[in-house]
């Protein structure tokens, strides 16, 4: 078994595989559309727009969102949070063609009482134009509020 390669072969690969499964998951299923192959429930509004394959949104203008409010269309409602910071993803060499030219993490703050589950697409309000859908990763919980992560690579 051949264990060579790169770390940005394994990522471009893995990125590869999520786009076709989320994919399919989005579009590929006849009935309830908020039902993902795996059992887990999409949560978004009943009139959003289409899923966004890629998106071409750069780390700065997440940045200038750090500190202002946004909201989350959860499991029970909306809930209001804040951008709580971005931080860069440091990659070295050239990225490939096709993709945004640095990674980032953006990490978003909420009140945990009304908090969606995460791990899951919600609906997200915010002012960056075209993304209005995003996969939420909930960590631990700080005190009173709920942390999450979104990852752009």
């Amino acid at each position: 078994m051949s264990t060579e390669g790169t770390r940005r072969a394994f990522v471009g690969g893995a990125v590869a595989t999520g786009a076709v499964i989320g994919g399919m998951a989005l579009f590929g299923r006849s009935g309830d559309p908020t039902i993902a192959p795996d059992g887990v429930r999409v949560v978004a509004g009943r009139n959003t727009p289409p899923a966004i394959l890629f998106d071409p949104v750069e780390v700065d203008r997440w940045t200038a969102l750090v500190g202002k409010p946004v909201r989350i269309a959860g499991e029970q409602g909306y809930t209001s949070g804040t951008v709580e910071s971005v931080q860069r993803v440091r990659s070295d060499g050239p990225r490939p063609a096709g993709v945004r030219k640095e990674g980032f993490t953006v990490t978003f703050v909420v009140d945990a009482a009304t908090a969606p589950v995460g791990d899951a697409i919600y609906d997200i309000g915010h002012t960056i134009e075209g993304l209005s859908r995003l996969f939420l990763i909930r960590a631990a919980d700080r005190g009173k509020n709920a942390v999450f992560f979104a990852f752009f690579n």
